[in-house]
């Protein structure tokens, strides 16, 4: 019987994520704003709090 195994991601800091050339202007004010500088992501948490962040109705 054969297991899977979890695909272990890679994470990256608020800082890598910000000089990277894979987001827009507009995603990087979002983990400028959203993301801590003492902790590490990876590309699918920060997609995800971005979207997050993106669908949240205006009050």
């Amino acid at each position: 019987m054969a297991t899977k195994e979890k695909s272990i991601q890679p994470e990256f800091t608020k800082e890598q994520f910000l000089v990277s050339k894979s987001y827009t202007g507009l995603e990087k004010d979002i983990f400028r704003a959203l993301l801590d500088d003492n902790k590490t992501y990876t590309k699918d948490q920060v997609r995800e709090i971005a979207d997050d962040f993106v669908r949240k109705e205006v009050q």
